[in-house]
């Protein structure tokens, strides 16, 4: 639990311009932590998908990913804050989209 606290008060970001910047490098992968019905209505092509009410349970789905930069969206920042700090506080390398998915697009 001190972990997720430290990673929450101490949370990486990423802007829109630099998350756009990376879509198309290998060493980034994006994470959709939104609910189904926000995902269906825009999304950012090749993203992961696990909604934030699932993700603690389904954590080890990423595990083939700890050696790249997820970068952690949903629609505003705030969920994808908290996805952030819990999968920096068990070894992910994760940043959160500042914003939301509407500072990407």
């Amino acid at each position: 639990m001190f972990n997720f606290i430290k990673y929450l008060i101490k949370n990486p970001s990423i802007s829109g311009i630099d998350a756009q910047k990376n879509s198309k490098n290998k060493e980034y992968v994006f994470l959709d932590v939104r609910e189904l019905d926000e995902r269906k209505i825009n999304n950012i092509s090749k993203s992961l998908y696990i909604p934030i009410g699932q993700l603690k349970g389904r954590i080890t789905e990423l595990e083939s990913y700890k050696g790249k930069k997820v970068i952690v969206f949903c629609a505003t920042g705030s969920r994808s804050k908290i996805a952030t700090a819990l999968l920096n506080s068990n070894g992910y390398n994760s940043f959160n989209l500042t914003g939301g998915i509407g500072e990407f697009k």
